[in-house]
């Protein structure tokens, strides 16, 4: 992504503050108006600067801030809030804090470090002995339980930070979520940090909901500083609905920009009953990360972006337009229910991607184009497809709600209609017809065959054949009917070898994006009792093996000896997709095309990498017990 002159302004405004590797921390007097007119000797607020800007930084800066963080870890792997050459004369002494630890690993993540195995697994260490509960909540201070009451409170934002590094390592905890949620239903505030809209902004980087959005909207309407502006703007990107608010807060931002590419400082966290820090590099680094994720959520606006960027705009736009035109026509029940799960659709980057899949493959075709009409018409069937394929597989998963199946089987009933009148006379409804009847009969071998009851042991049930014919991909193969449908559009026979290539494409494409997903929820897959195709391959290593069934020898299991080929048959799978994709002598193979081949074929390597850090905290577990 191409960065914005304000943006680009604003990190050289950065960059010129950095102090070996760190950015200054200021202090001034509680209750008087914040300047810079103290320097106190905490990394804290260059841990939160890198957390927000760290990758756009130049790379001698990050390679100097990396080694600054590092130096910066203490003794188990926690953090301070003051630096380790701090004059213990001079400061209040705190003890070491999951605050400061959970931004400054987060911060680590994103300058680039692949953080060790021996690093997750102190963090890990640090998380269980500051637990509230299992999974959360966590408390403040690292201390012990029998500390004095002051230093073993549970703080939202503290929390919020501690979700976030989480979520860089693909850990997410369902209680700590929830607590997150109270803490907005409750309007939480936090000791530590200035203000609501710091609560709503740290909350929101792991978070949606509709409560978020309205309070930040609420706030929007108040007196604005630009830090306050760019908290909210950081909290409504994600919020397609919110677009008026964003862009007024966009704009003020922009506005109150200082000719230096900076913003003023503002106070941000609370030292002590005395002392409030801030800096107008921090101030700075909260408006340009607000800045660059509203340029990035709305194609087209901020940075000149390409014409096709403003047309996969266009056409996302023309896709709600028509989905809501027909919504509005069904009981209202249905309306507020469609409504709210379209929304998060066209909210996600991922819900996106699908929606414009039909628009990609028209604008790679060779020799022909086809029509807006028809391409919004597909994109429309994309999304009655997914929305009814995620209500029916939550449900089937036994993570649904009941009450959204009659929306299930409208949305499947109107996909239907769709398909049947978009290319009459081409045998694309009789085609779909044949999908959808394989992707029931998928569904039911998988509920009958992949299911493992309550009573059984794994040790003894008997495992479902994943390899069996077209199984594994028959349920989301509804994906392939728009772009199949645009090749029918520009004339190419369904029987025709240009369909036959796209359909294997979407065989091994289907199959690597299911392999990935299935790797990354293998534990929570299993403990309800699902038997995707990477626990059948774990369960029959640990038979082999002869190993027992707790969980923490299955993660072993799988680490050790299932992890690898499971990868190598993504990255297999992926390669396959790419051939046959050149196979398609309709189309021009394009970067939009094998976009997200390119994400799968990172997200093995990256499973590979992740492999020797799990095996080395593993390690360090171990030592420990």
């Amino acid at each position: 992504m191409r960065l914005s002159k304000a943006v680009r302004q604003a990190l050289g405004f950065i960059e010129q503050a950095e102090k070996g590797g760190h950015f200054p921390s200021y202090a001034s007097s509680m209750g008087q108006p914040f300047s810079e007119s103290v320097l106190h000797p905490s990394p804290f607020l260059t841990y939160l600067i890198l957390g927000l800007i760290g990758e756009h930084l130049s790379p001698a800066l990050k390679s100097r801030a990396l080694r600054y963080c590092i130096q910066e870890e203490r003794q188990g792997g926690s953090y301070n809030y003051w630096a380790r050459s701090a004059n213990p004369d001079i400061i209040r002494p705190y003890p070491d804090d999951m605050d400061d630890t959970a931004c400054a690993l987060l911060a680590r993540q994103t300058l680039g470090e692949s953080l060790s195995g021996e690093v997750i697994g102190k963090a890990t260490r640090l998380l269980t002995l500051v637990e509230e509960s299992v999974g959360g909540p966590y408390r403040t201070w690292v201390v012990p339980v029998s500390a004095k009451k002051v230093w073993r409170d549970v703080d939202p934002i503290v929390n919020a930070n501690i979700a976030s590094f989480l979520k860089g390592q693909r850990v997410t905890l369902l209680k700590l979520g929830e607590y997150l949620e109270k803490c907005l239903e409750k309007n939480t505030l936090s000791p530590y940090y200035c203000g609501e809209e710091a609560v709503l902004f740290f909350i929101g980087r792991t978070v949606v909901s509709a409560r978020l959005r309205k309070r930040a909207e609420k706030l929007a309407k108040e007196t604005m500083t630009p830090q306050k502006a760019a908290l909210l703007l950081g909290v409504l990107v994600v919020y397609p609905e919110s677009i008026r608010t964003q862009e007024y807060l966009a704009g003020y931002l922009r506005k109150t920009q200082q000719d230096t590419g900076g913003w003023p400082p503002e106070a941000f966290v609370v030292e002590s009953s005395e002392w409030i820090a801030g800096s107008a590099a921090l101030t700075t680094a909260l408006c340009a990360y607000a800045l660059m994720h509203f340029e990035r959520q709305k194609p087209g606006r901020g940075a000149k972006g390409s014409p096709l960027l403003k047309k996969e705009g266009c056409m996302l736009a023309a896709i709600e337009q028509q989905a809501h035109k027909i919504i509005t026509t069904w009981p209202r029940l249905f309306r507020n229910q469609a409504t709210l799960l379209a929304k998060a659709f066209f909210a996600a980057k991922h819900g996106q991607s699908i929606l414009l899949t039909p628009y990609y493959f028209r604008e790679s075709l060779k020799h022909t184009t086809v029509a807006d009409e028809i391409v919004i018409q597909l994109g429309v069937g994309m999304l009655w497809g997914w929305m009814a394929y995620t209500i029916l597989d939550d449900h089937y998963d036994g993570e649904g709600e009941t009450q959204k199946l009659p929306l299930a089987a409208l949305l499947s009933r109107t996909l239907a209609e769709a398909y049947a009148s978009v290319l009459p006379g081409t045998g694309l409804s009789e085609y779909f017809q044949r999908v959808m009847a394989s992707l029931d009969a998928a569904t039911l071998w998988e509920m009958q065959e992949a299911r493992l009851a309550s009573s059984e042991s794994i040790l003894s049930v008997s495992l479902p054949n994943w390899n069996r014919g077209s199984a594994f991909t028959d349920r989301s193969f509804g994906h392939a009917i728009g772009p199949i449908g645009i090749l029918v559009a520009a004339g190419e026979p369904l029987t025709g070898p240009s369909v036959h290539a796209l359909e294997k494409y979407f065989r091994s494409y289907l199959a690597a994006r299911q392999l990935t997903d299935d790797m990354h929820d293998w534990t929570k897959d299993l403990e309800r009792g699902i038997l995707t195709l990477v626990n059948v391959t774990v369960i029959k290593k640990v038979r082999d093996l002869g190993e027992s069934t707790d969980l923490a020898t299955l993660k072993r299991v799988f680490w050790e000896a299932c992890a690898p080929s499971l990868a190598k048959r993504i990255l297999k799978e992926v390669q396959t997709a790419r051939q046959a994709l050149k196979e398609v002598s309709a189309i021009d193979v394009s970067a939009a095309l094998t976009k997200d081949l390119g994400r799968l074929e990172a997200a093995a390597r990256q499973s590979l990498e992740e492999r020797q850090r799990v095996l080395g905290f593993i390690k360090v577990v171990s030592a420990g017990n």
